[in-house]
């Protein structure tokens, strides 16, 4: 795990809720809608609670699913980002998640560059 490329993934999404458009909601699994800046917001904040307890990969998996959880995708350099920072503990499961933050293909994905 690469502690430094990882707080600068975790710093790129919480840059990316400051830039966000607050007219992209989305409901959560509770029914609750929620802007993409709020999502993005308390994505970063568990992140960061993970890491003080030297939870690095766990908070990386968590944002990632999260992120895919709400259909949010990122450009390829945010993607590589992640996978540099998980280095050689990086699963096949993982790698399956970062090729769909990159790949989905149309309908009413929000992207995130």
């Amino acid at each position: 795990m690469n502690k430094k490329l990882y707080n600068e993934f975790i710093n790129q999404i919480e840059n990316l809720s400051r830039a966000g458009n607050n007219e992209n909601f989305f409901k959560d699994r509770f029914g609750i809608h929620h802007t993409k800046t709020q999502v993005l917001e308390s994505f970063v904040f568990h992140a960061r609670e993970l890491t003080k307890y030297g939870e690095h990969i766990i908070a990386l998996e968590n944002i990632l699913s999260n992120l895919d959880e709400v259909s949010i995708t990122l450009d390829e350099e945010t993607i590589d980002l992640a996978r540099q920072a998980f280095g050689e503990r990086i699963t096949e499961e993982i790698e399956l998640l970062l090729e769909s933050l990159g790949d989905r293909g149309g309908g009413s994905v929000h992207r995130l560059v």
